[in-house]
């Protein structure tokens, strides 16, 4: 087990297989990184591609540094590879902070799944990343502004967090 598990903006996948990139650094068999996947709410994609003459779903190549792939996808792929290594620790550094709307909801189901059972330190701008957060402390400049739960925050009259 991973003691670290680690997400940013740019998610880091290597010039390899979805298969590869899911199981880097592990022995892992196919079912195990098809349940990390269905975990991480990407199987049907990483199953269902297809590119090139002999290459389909898990096999499938990610292109250089994942750049075949949407910043959903790549998401995804990492939250898979993070169920596969189970770390105890999760820190997420604007993970969905280049997704629109309706992928940070796909993607943050998949990431409370994840963040199950785990320590996790957030960084994040936007609210439902951080909504069930049992801690937030909010800064600025370098500057701690606020510490409490969303709910304390929101009603707070500095109003840091608002809908």
């Amino acid at each position: 087990m991973s003691q670290i598990g680690l997400f940013t903006q740019e998610p880091a996948l290597l010039s390899l297989c979805i298969k590869d990139n899911i199981a880097y650094g592990r022995d892992a068999t196919s079912l195990q990184i098809e349940d990390a996947t269905k975990i991480a709410h990407a199987h049907t994609f990483s199953s269902s591609l297809e590119r090139g003459y002999n290459t389909k779903g898990y096999d499938t190549q990610v292109g250089r540094a994942g750049l075949s792939l949407i910043e959903e996808q790549k998401i995804r792929l990492l939250v898979a590879r993070a169920v596969l290594s189970n770390p105890c620790i999760l820190l997420l550094d604007e993970v969905t902070g280049e997704l629109g709307f309706e992928a940070e909801r796909s993607v943050q189901k998949a990431l409370d799944l994840l963040m199950l059972g785990r320590s996790t330190m957030i960084i994040g701008r936007r609210l439902l990343l951080i909504k069930n957060a049992n801690f937030i402390a909010v800064m600025e400049e370098g500057q701690l502004m606020e510490i409490g739960t969303h709910d304390e925050l929101k009603a707070s009259d500095i109003g840091c967090i608002q809908m």
